[in-house]
């Protein structure tokens, strides 16, 4: 189909083959265009799956983290509340014998308080018949 430029319509057949070339070649260009911004896309997308992949990690990590500590926190919690218990049960306990040593003591000091009142009045009787026998033997003593 290619004439010689001196041919008739040769120039004609020549410009028209050079101008298809120019598209063809700008079309070829454009489609590599196209192929570069696809790949610098999917680069840019993969890196970018990349980037989300790690921070969904690092949240995953962080949210591990959290949850140990907030399972720690949790042990502790419990830790102190049965401390807690077993401080207010011993509490009870020593109030428990404190009443009832105060129960002993209040008795005991009764009981001795019912014993001195006791042992005074014997000693009131007593000290009452030695005076009378006293008195019984100084008239024994006048009367002889």
């Amino acid at each position: 189909l290619r004439s010689a430029p001196g041919a008739p319509g040769g120039a004609v057949a020549c410009r028209a083959e050079s101008a298809s070339s120019a598209t063809s070649r700008r079309s070829d260009v454009a489609a590599e265009w196209r192929a570069r911004d696809a790949e610098a896309r999917a680069g840019l997308a993969e890196q970018k799956a990349w980037e989300a992949q790690a921070k969904a990690q690092r949240l995953e990590r962080r949210a591990d983290d959290g949850s140990r500590r907030t399972q720690a926190l949790e042990s502790q919690v419990r830790t102190a509340q049965e401390a807690r218990d077993g401080l207010e049960t011993e509490l009870h306990s020593q109030e428990a014998a404190s009443a009832r040593r105060e129960a002993l003591l209040r008795e005991s000091l009764a009981t001795r308080s019912e014993a001195l009142r006791r042992s005074e009045q014997v000693q009131g009787g007593a000290q009452e018949l030695l005076s009378t026998r006293s008195r019984e033997a100084e008239v024994w003593v006048a009367k002889a």
